[in-house]
């Protein structure tokens, strides 16, 4: 059971891994116009705004389940480095809360053919906060990796009688 949630993690946890990456690989959010950044927002967070939280959630879940799983092993590193992924997970949702999700409905009500004068400003705030929260998006990642690949060679690390 543990090996299988195991396998769901690291997906998430690649999915995680690859969100910071696009802005680094493709920073196009930058040199569109206002109109089209606009009409992009609001195309994106229509979707993420229904979908992220269901991810997060079930994330958060499977994690969670890997921890009760493991409980007897909570000293070991595949637990500790699932404690740290929920840590810094509850730590960027709070982040995210308080910064992305507040600007998105202001940014939603913008009309992209009569943008605020201040839009731009808007805009890189609110991808300022999605860069800032890219070393956690990746530490998140990199401890479920870890806390992964630390349960499947667990037999193999330890001394052979």
């Amino acid at each position: 059971m543990v090996k299988i949630l195991s396998f769901i993690l690291v997906a998430f946890a690649a999915f995680f891994f690859m969100l910071p990456s696009l802005g680094i690989i493709a920073p196009w959010d930058y040199d569109v116009s206002g109109r089209t950044w606009a009409e992009y927002h609001k195309a994106i967070d229509f979707y993420m705004g229904a979908r992220m939280p269901i991810i997060a959630s079930c994330c958060m879940g499977a994690m969670l389940l890997f921890l009760i799983l493991n409980w007897q092993n909570r000293r070991e590193k595949p637990f500790l480095f699932m404690l740290t992924a929920i840590c810094i997970q509850i730590t960027l949702i709070v982040i995210a809360i308080n910064t992305n999700v507040a600007l998105n409905p202001i940014m939603n009500q913008w009309d992209p053919e009569n943008l605020p004068a201040n839009w731009a400003a808007m805009r890189d705030e609110w991808l300022g906060y999605h860069h800032f929260n890219a070393p956690f998006n990746m530490g998140f990642a990199t401890c479920i990796f870890l806390s992964c690949y630390f349960y499947w060679t667990k037999d193999q690390n330890k001394p052979s009688k």
